[in-house]
């Protein structure tokens, strides 16, 4: 039996130094405003190069940014303001009185918006994708949509809060908000697509959920937190903290990211998770109240029953109705293990969706989690672009 606790203890001086408070806040939001610089001098001396100079049937990436309000105050310190690209299809230039469909593309875990563009672990440049689909004709000219949902512990999982800031306002609110009155869009809901790999495919199903007035049809490739029952997060926790309880490797530069991948993983997602669904503005410096205590390295019943109400399985039964007019495409990487196993639960949505009648279309992939992604983008992409009626026009 697992003993009711109280929250976690105050964490020792020593954790306390490796989040300097309102100085390093500020630093990071520092470090985040000349990435930022950087890519949109970059992104405008693109942009002027292929815009007037652009040849008929030319497509092209336009780096753009938002301040969101939704994001403003969170206690993180991350910025509101986000870089984020767009994508423009070929005949974007050309026909100037054409309006377009569109798919927003959420990032992974430790990834930000140029994950897309430039993925990390696998080749996979997403415009080369669509450009290879519009031409052979499995998909019709579409924008796509970039946005940066990083945060200093490696990813929101577009959830809302005080502390991490309200990424599901920025998402289908503000962001769309702004893409549609800035780009040739077609503005509803049947033409406007959210898709997401990993931590991706986490907040694309959520935001699909919570906003079907936005997002007529939805793609969730390896979706993390399907159950939480069977994720692995405590377990992966206590094997890299064994002792004592871990801390985050706080994001301060690029290279900061891959560093949690090959040192850090499940400490940043235990944290970042627990950012994203049991936040605790009263429990700095991390904010956070964690569904394991130490030194017992027992589960924290209160804690845990939140985190189990939030993973996918848990959503699906609670307001899977939402869906009943949402094109819903899940995938599920089967193969041979060569670069990171697929995240367990995945195999469990079906059923969920099914306690609502739902139609889906649910695959089980070549490759493991990450090392067929291209492909799998490849077949997600064909079935947003094939159903309702996400067609330019």
């Amino acid at each position: 039996m697992i003993p009711q606790t109280a929250k976690q203890n105050n964490m020792e001086n020593s954790i306390m130094k490796k989040l300097a408070s309102k100085q390093m806040m500020g630093t990071f939001t520092n470090v985040y405003k000349l990435w930022i610089c950087i890519f949109l001098a970059v992104g405008t001396i693109t942009v002027f190069a292929n815009s007037g100079l652009a040849q008929e049937g030319e497509s092209r990436y336009v780096l753009d940014e938002i301040t969101s309000p939704a994001l403003e105050g969170n206690l993180l310190g991350d910025p509101a303001t986000r870089p984020m690209w767009v994508w423009l299809p070929p005949s974007y230039d050309s026909s100037p009185e054409r309006r377009y469909p569109t798919i927003y593309l959420l990032h992974h875990f430790t990834g930000t918006y140029m994950s897309y563009k430039q993925h990390e672990f696998v080749d996979l440049d997403v415009s080369e994708v669509v450009a290879n689909l519009i031409a052979e004709g499995f998909m019709d000219e579409t924008i796509l949509v970039l946005p940066d949902a990083s945060n200093i512990y490696g990813g929101s999982f577009y959830s809302s809060n005080e502390v991490i800031g309200d990424y599901q306002t920025y998402i289908a609110h503000d962001l769309v908000n702004y893409i549609d009155g800035k780009y040739r869009t077609i503005a509803d809901r049947e033409s406007r697509s959210v898709f997401g790999h990993s931590m991706g495919g986490y907040g694309a199903l959520s935001l699909a959920i919570d906003y079907p007035e936005i997002f007529g049809s939805v793609a969730a490739l390896g979706a993390a937190n399907a159950d939480f029952e069977v994720a692995g997060y405590i377990e992966g926790f206590i094997s890299e903290n064994p002792e004592t309880v871990g801390v985050p490797l706080i994001v301060q530069t690029p290279s900061d990211y891959m560093a949690i991948v090959t040192t850090s993983f499940y400490t940043n997602a235990m944290y970042a998770t627990g950012a994203a669904i049991t936040p605790n503005p009263d429990n700095p410096p991390y904010y956070v109240d964690l569904p394991v205590q130490y030194p017992e390295k027992t589960i924290v019943p209160d804690i845990w029953d939140r985190w189990l109400e939030s993973d996918l399985v848990s959503q699906i039964e609670r307001n899977g109705n939402n869906l009943s007019n949402t094109d819903i495409y899940i995938d599920r990487g089967v193969g041979e293990v060569t670069i990171m196993p697929e995240l367990p639960g995945i195999e469990l949505l079906p059923a969920a969706l099914d306690t609502h009648r739902l139609t889906y279309t649910y695959v089980a992939a070549e490759g493991d989690h990450i090392s067929h992604l291209r492909e799998r983008t490849e077949e997600a992409l064909k079935f947003l672009s094939s159903v309702g009626s996400i067609t330019s026009n």
